[in-house]
């Protein structure tokens, strides 16, 4: 196979610069021609080494930079194919560049440098570096007397190159990948306001959860794709948050069993009138067999009138049968949609009835995850308020839970996210913070984010009316055993007094709705009922 090399910029289809995804879709496209493609990722951290894909066919390695995860360098092995630049061969598997040949096809440059820890001898162009092997004498030689390469190696045609940079600019030490075209949306700073919505800077565009459907289709056009959701399924959100009760999906569940039970039993009893109605059909005919031909077409007569209207109400309770089938298919109340923004890399969900944001989630794209090429890394910024400081901190895709926690303070309990068709995957939990709508999803052993979940802050009010109301009911009950409680008391004082209270008052006393007021007047009552006792005492020991 022969590739066009582009010094700075491209060996064949291979661009410096373009995307991990744009990458792995364009070798699953020409997999006949590119081979296999092996993916090479640090699963400690993957954000100190480079992702690289590596194609085994052709002996080249892409190298991807961790956090913007573009091409930053195209190393080529020139064992395995023939490369080509302005129309000369410059390598081939039968005969390997040398130094002389390289210069004579490229060019005279400055002289390289050596690097003693992989033990080879770099030669410099801009965008292009030759790696050439030396022994550990030759190195020697070069250290100690400062000589260039051509001084060692007076025959320059034993010095043969094995592999070859391609990257972006003359530094081979501090390598990055070329600036992005201002039209492209590709990593795009996005600021990520939780109360209030995305927004996007180089577009100067902005989704709110208050938009409606027409709003981000004027924003951002029509997604990728629209996902429907099911409600077996319990959202993350549903599980913190209170307000979504799990017991009205149960109920409407026993309500479905009990309509297709009754349906069942509606289903018998039909089949058991259609059995008399055979037998009574029998028994007619025996009938008709004794009477007379003028009599059997009258009865013919009458019999097809009334089987034209059975036909017509058996067609009438056919239409109504698959009325009902076809409603038990449909969902009894709308489901919840996703818009999927795959080059974008996040998704919005709708509220099925109300068809208002529920929720924005934001992908990382790291390759252990299970979305993993399916979405762009989103390069958002969330802008928040440390717990513990009270001053305004962002977070980006790249921080620990470590850090995370130290500015919202301690989490929740932890949701465990696992299945058994992504054991090959890392696993992740979930995690919330109380008074926050961010649910953050993190791997289990890197620690890091695999996305993040903004919900519509209002959620977070309701829960915070319904925990006041739960509270009030509370009180409500305490105030009602109290008053109980002090009802019996005075009824038992009531009952001691038997000169001072009489049968009828004690049952109008027991009927009377008694309030606090009312205690606080018995409470005086009785002070003063035993006032007047000791003053009759008293009067009777004088």
């Amino acid at each position: 196979m022969k590739l066009n090399l582009i010094p700075g910029e491209s060996v064949g289809p291979f661009r410096v610069g373009n995307t991990l995804s744009s990458s792995i879709h364009m070798i699953e496209k020409y997999s006949e021609f590119l081979g296999e493609c092996n993916i090479i990722y640090s699963q400690n951290n993957p954000l100190l080494t480079p992702t690289i894909l590596e194609l085994p066919k052709l002996g080249i390695k892409l190298h991807f930079c961790s956090y913007s995860q573009r091409i930053q360098v195209i190393e080529v092995s020139f064992s395995k194919i023939t490369i080509v630049y302005s129309k000369w061969i410059l390598s081939s598997p039968t005969s390997p560049p040398t130094f002389d040949h390289i210069l004579r096809v490229i060019g005279a440059s400055y002289p390289g440098h050596l690097m003693s820890k992989n033990k080879y001898y770099l030669h410099h162009y801009y965008g292009l570096s030759f790696s050439f092997p030396i022994s550990k004498n030759d190195q020697l030689l070069l250290k100690q007397n400062n000589l260039d390469i051509s001084q060692v190696f007076p025959d320059k045609t034993k010095l043969i190159s094995k592999t070859l940079y391609i990257y972006y600019g003359d530094n081979f030490h501090q390598i990055t990948p070329p600036k992005l075209a201002l039209s492209s949306l590709y990593y795009q700073p996005t600021k990520v306001i939780p109360t209030k919505g995305i927004f996007f800077e180089n577009e100067q565009k902005c989704v709110l959860f208050t938009h409606s459907i027409q709003d981000i289709l004027v924003e951002l056009g029509p997604p990728d794709k629209v996902y429907y959701k099911s409600f077996t399924k319990e959202s993350i959100d549903e599980l913190y948050n209170p307000i979504v009760q799990v017991e009205e999906f149960e109920s409407l569940e026993k309500e479905k069993d009990t309509e297709k039970e009754k349906e069942k039993e509606k289903e018998k009893e039909q089949e058991k009138e259609k059995e008399k109605e055979k037998k009574k059909e029998k028994e007619k005919e025996k009938e008709k067999e004794k009477e007379t031909k003028k009599e059997k077409e009258t009865k013919k007569k009458k019999e097809k009138e009334k089987g034209k209207k059975k036909e017509k109400k058996n067609k009438q309770s056919q239409k109504t049968k698959k009325y009902f089938e076809y409603k038990e298919t449909q969902p009894q109340f709308p489901s919840d949609y996703v818009w999927n923004y795959f080059q974008r890399g996040f998704d919005i969900i709708f509220n099925g009835s109300t068809h208002a944001i529920k929720k924005f989630i934001l992908h990382t794209n790291f390759p252990n995850s299970i979305d993993f090429n399916i979405y762009q890394r989103c390069n958002f910024r969330i802008e928040t308020f440390n717990n513990k400081t009270n001053k305004a901190c962002k977070l980006d895709p790249f921080m620990n839970f470590d850090t995370i926690t130290k500015v919202f303070g301690e989490p929740t309990r932890s949701l465990l996210h696992n299945s058994k068709s992504f054991s090959e995957f890392e696993k992740t939990y979930f995690y919330g913070f109380i008074g926050t709508n961010i649910i953050f999803e993190i791997f289990s052993k890197i620690r890091y984010i695999a996305s993040v979940t903004i919900f519509d802050p209002t959620l977070l009010k309701r829960t915070d009316n319904n925990n006041l109301n739960k509270d009030q009911n509370k009180k409500t009950n305490k105030t009602e055993i109290f008053l109980k409680n002090k009802n019996q008391d005075i009824d038992k004082n009531s009952k001691s007094n038997n000169n001072s209270m009489d049968f009828n008052q004690i049952n109008n006393k027991k009927n009377k709705k008694i309030t606090i007021d009312d205690i606080s007047d018995d409470s005086g009552s009785d002070s003063d009922s035993d006032s007047d006792s000791d003053s009759n005492d008293d009067d009777k020991i004088i």
